[in-house]
């Protein structure tokens, strides 16, 4: 939703599972919505030599590379439809199954000329009503028995479809901890149609953009084998950085986005529950700016204060607390940022940066930065949260936490980690 910053506009999903629901609501995806504000600007997904890093794309690990269609916002168009844990289509040609009987259906022929002419098979309906990956169609991704021209003019159908989404847009890494509270890692057994979301359950591992590279689980296959393949390893757990623009716009029934915040007359205000980063593990401006400074060590007058530890979340040593003390070890070892870490800045300066941060609104008036006149600013789903007694922006959402299961009992699946090319060492969490 816009007055979310277009992310996730649900408070309670924000501070627990942080991955949303799909159209079956059994099954709920990977990773935080994405913030997509202004998306359309990304360029084709790319390997800059110089800087040894990839630009461009879409989605966190960068797979819509827009080489097909010029475009990634347009490939990222497309993928919710087929993905089963959103829409759930079977089919791509399902899209243009629906489009044959949506209201614009005109509208999409006058600025496409495609042709519609495509003989569907009786049980098309069927197979556009059954989510994506069920046992029947035998792992097909084209269940729906069109012959070689209608295939082609489904497609056709389907990449118009995206770039026409993508021109709609247009108008007016870090080292983070698993997130045990993501239900993908919960969801290793069949539903009622027979499909596993995630048959490696708890051994599964978010390597971002190296997994997309290895044309791995839940992402598309890489585009540009083998010279891509290659960089696998230089990029795993990488994830695409968005734009800070919006990031504290919340509905104006919820004013903040950061817990115990209090009003001229000490009242308690309501604020708005977000959850940032890919996971969503951290779940306030505060927390955000606090992780960039102090996820490894910060000098202070008394010596190195240690907020790194070899733990997972959830199991941070007594007398610390998460996401303030305390920063559990990363999912991923390798690759990580080592420029931010250690910043040494101040409380009173992670609060201004986090005031300056706040200011990134579209609608910010100075003279009155608690309103926004954003569009649909008053559109809500969800309820206002208001902190308890000790809650802060800097222990927010620890109330939810759930500890991490032993990774010693459940190392990283062979289909994510084994495949060639091997990661280089150290990979596994002991």
């Amino acid at each position: 939703m816009p007055y979310a910053a277009f992310g996730g506009p649900i408070p309670s999903e924000n501070l627990t599972t942080a991955a949303y629901v799909g159209s079956f609501r059994d099954r709920a995806a990977k990773r935080t919505p994405q913030r997509y504000t202004y998306s359309h600007t990304f360029p084709v997904l790319n390997f800059n030599t110089t800087q040894q890093l990839f630009f461009g794309g879409n989605f966190w690990d960068g797979r819509a590379t827009g080489l097909k269609l010029q475009a990634p916002d347009a490939e990222q168009a497309q993928g919710p439809p087929v993905d089963p844990l959103e829409m759930g289509f079977a089919d791509t040609a399902c899209i243009a199954f629906r489009l044959l009987s949506a209201p614009y259906r005109q509208l999409f022929e006058l600025v496409w000329g495609v042709d519609f002419d495509i003989r569907f098979p009786a049980n098309t309906a069927e197979i556009c009503a059954i989510p994506n990956g069920a046992r029947r169609f035998g792992g097909s991704a084209t269940p729906i028995a069109l012959s070689p021209t209608d295939r082609t003019k489904a497609t056709n159908i389907y990449d118009h479809w995206g770039q026409s989404l993508s021109f709609l847009e247009r108008s007016v890494n870090e080292g983070l901890p698993i997130n045990p509270r993501l239900t993908l890692y919960y969801e290793s057994t069949p539903d009622r149609f027979g499909f596993t979301p995630n048959p490696d359950g708890k051994r599964y591992r978010d390597l971002g953009i190296g997994t997309f590279l290895r044309s791995g689980p839940g992402t598309f296959p890489n585009p540009n084998q083998p010279d891509w393949l290659s960089l696998a390893p230089t990029v795993d757990g990488q994830q695409q950085v968005m734009t800070a623009r919006d990031v504290a716009l919340t509905p104006t029934q919820c004013p903040t986005t950061e817990a115990g915040q209090v009003d001229a007359n000490g009242k308690a205000i309501p604020y708005f529950q977000k959850g940032f980063f890919h996971n969503g593990y951290i779940k306030s401006l505060k927390q955000l700016v606090h992780f960039y400074n102090t996820r490894d060590s910060v000098p202070n007058p008394n010596g190195n204060t240690t907020y790194a530890f070899k733990v997972t979340s959830g199991n941070c040593p007594a007398g610390t607390v998460e996401r303030d003390t305390c920063w559990p070890q990363p999912e991923v070892l390798q690759n990580i940022d080592m420029t931010t870490g250690a910043l040494g800045l101040t409380d009173t300066e992670e609060n201004q940066i986090v005031a300056f941060l706040q200011t990134l609104t579209d609608g910010f008036d100075p003279a009155n930065p608690t309103v926004s006149t954003y569009k649909n600013i008053d559109t809500f789903t969800g309820q206002c949260s208001i902190a308890p007694p000790g809650v802060t922006a800097k222990n927010q959402g620890n109330e939810t936490l759930t500890p991490t299961w032993n990774l010693a009992q459940f190392p990283c699946a062979d289909d994510i980690c084994v495949n060639v090319p091997f990661p280089p060492p150290p990979f596994s969490i002991p």
